[in-house]
């Protein structure tokens, strides 16, 4: 079942006739931020029903999603936490109220998480700036984000409960079936897609290879490498592409400030 961003209230069920549960209402995204909201602050509802003037069985029923907050409510909670109305109200995922760093996310489509670590660390955000002048920074970059996702999608394939014994053909498409019916984002199934690929590209340069060597090749391939090494192998070819073009660049600047090159 989808979560749903605001709870059902009493008021809403009576008019509508939709089913409201106290455990879906608690689920709901919207109390779940204010309670994740109030922890992160470290105060309790005793606490902080007193800065907002409420009751602590007000700010109880918000928080378990039996009542919604007035408009007011809800810009001194915005006030209070440091984050946006809209973030608040699902309008946004993220969460500062800094006109600035909003502008620069939604732009970039950095986090303000990643936007708040360069503008606490010049030296950090030039040195990216300057990593970013070569192509084969953010090939890099790609190739070690690849390398993770893989290392994630094994990590589900191997723990998925096996129900298809050892018959591998049917092993991709039972770890596919159980992460779509278990409501997996789309980087993940996105991850698993690519992953069950590797399995059959390594499976069919398994068969080509026993054809090859009339079966006395001893260990194959599938079991020498894994779909996770195959881009850990490109991460690392990456890397040395880095390497090269950056010890390139510093010689050349080497060269040109003793007049060697002009």
């Amino acid at each position: 079942m989808e979560q749903m961003f605001f709870p059902v209230t009493q008021k809403k069920a009576s008019q509508t006739g939709v089913e409201r549960s106290s455990a879906a209402n608690k689920n709901a995204i919207f109390p779940t931020q204010l309670r994740d909201l109030r922890r992160e602050k470290g105060v309790s509802q005793d606490e902080l029903s007193k800065i907002l003037g409420v009751s602590k069985s007000t700010l109880g029923l918000w928080e378990t999603g039996d009542t919604l907050p007035d408009a007011r409510s809800l810009h001194d909670l915005a006030v209070y936490y440091g984050v946006s109305a809209d973030y608040l109200l699902g309008g946004s995922g993220i969460k500062t109220a800094n006109p600035e760093i909003q502008a620069i996310c939604k732009y970039t489509g950095l986090s303000e998480e990643s936007i708040n670590v360069l503008l606490d660390s010049k030296s950090l955000a030039d040195s990216l700036n300057t990593m970013l002048q070569y192509r084969s920074f953010s090939y890099l970059l790609l190739a070690i984000t690849q390398f993770g996702k893989m290392l994630t999608a094994a990590s589900i394939y191997e723990n998925v409960p096996n129900t298809s014994g050892d018959d591998d053909d049917s092993r991709p498409a039972e770890v596919m079936l159980y992460v779509m019916e278990n409501n997996a984002p789309d980087d993940i199934r996105h991850a698993m897609n690519v992953y069950n690929h590797s399995i059959i590209v390594l499976k069919t340069l398994r068969e080509g290879q026993s054809l090859l060597s009339g079966g006395e090749f001893g260990a194959s391939i599938d079991e020498i490498i894994s779909p996770s090494d195959i881009y850990e192998s490109n991460a690392n070819k990456n890397l040395t592409l880095l390497l090269e073009d950056v010890a390139s660049d510093a010689t050349l600047q080497g060269l040109i400030f003793t007049g060697k090159v002009k």
